[in-house]
């Protein structure tokens, strides 16, 4: 109730005076927070400005950090390894469209799930966190997995069908052809057709008579180039962010 003019406030120690041996906060020392840990106070004087004058005050500033244990074991490895689980469908087949989608929109909705549990966690706040910009940026990564397998799927049916030509005759699967001896060459074919075939041997027409036939290639698993690039340029950019974010976040912890 007293302007500065009267009554200027200091903290004990700032200035010479019998009660300078004593400590201006005390701090119990047997006390803890369940979810933080106790760094350093700061004690200042302000002069405080109203329209009846200006009047001293007393601040002090508590500084406290999280125990990152628990954030790390619930939020921060889930959400990396859910990402890490995304990559997968790079090192699957670009026809396998039920696998890779699902396996995108699994993580996807796994880090949704995540976000929600983590905002309910943590007192609400009118600014971005650090744990806001770590779920963010997996979120990001994963939805860019699902965009990539669109990316990589649309460039694949451009491609042409990988098909050869073949004469069922002329000895790649019936044996030698004989020029001579045409008979000979039907009584081999039709002995070696009722072989068992190999079931990576696909047939588009089994009539011997034909002297033309087009023979799918055997089936080989089709891996884009697109998905060979993405399993370098995904982790890279995501170990560099990981690496950026706990040196930045940490400097001062």
């Amino acid at each position: 109730s007293y302007s500065d003019d009267i009554v200027q406030l200091r903290w004990t120690g700032e200035s010479r005076g019998r009660y300078d041996w004593m400590s201006s906060v005390k701090v119990v020392g047997d006390i803890e927070l369940p979810e933080y840990r106790f760094v350093k106070l700061e004690t200042k004087t302000e002069v405080t400005v109203w329209n009846t004058g200006n009047y001293s005050t007393l601040v002090v500033r508590f500084i406290f950090a999280r125990h990152l244990t628990a954030y790390l074991v619930n939020t921060y490895i889930p959400s990396s390894l859910v990402v890490v689980m995304s990559w997968l469908s790079f090192w699957l087949d670009i026809n396998a469209v039920p696998a890779r989608i699902t396996l995108g929109v699994t993580s996807l909705l796994t880090l949704v799930t995540q976000v929600v549990q983590s905002r309910s966690a943590i007192p609400p706040v009118g600014y971005v966190n650090a744990l806001d910009i770590w779920l963010f940026v997996c979120l990001n990564v994963v939805f860019a997995t699902l965009l990539e397998y669109a990316i990589a799927y649309t460039i694949s049916l451009k491609t042409k069908p990988n098909k050869i030509g073949v004469n069922p005759l002329a000895g790649k699967y019936f044996g030698n052809f004989d020029k001579k001896n045409p008979e000979k060459n039907d009584r081999n074919a039709i002995a070696n057709s009722t072989k068992t075939r190999s079931p990576t041997q696909a047939w588009t027409n089994p009539n011997i008579g034909h002297a033309n036939q087009t023979i799918e290639k055997p089936s080989t698993r089709n891996v884009s180039k697109v998905d060979l690039f993405s399993r370098v340029i995904f982790p890279t950019c995501f170990a560099s962010f990981v690496i950026v974010y706990w040196v930045y976040y940490m400097y001062d912890y």
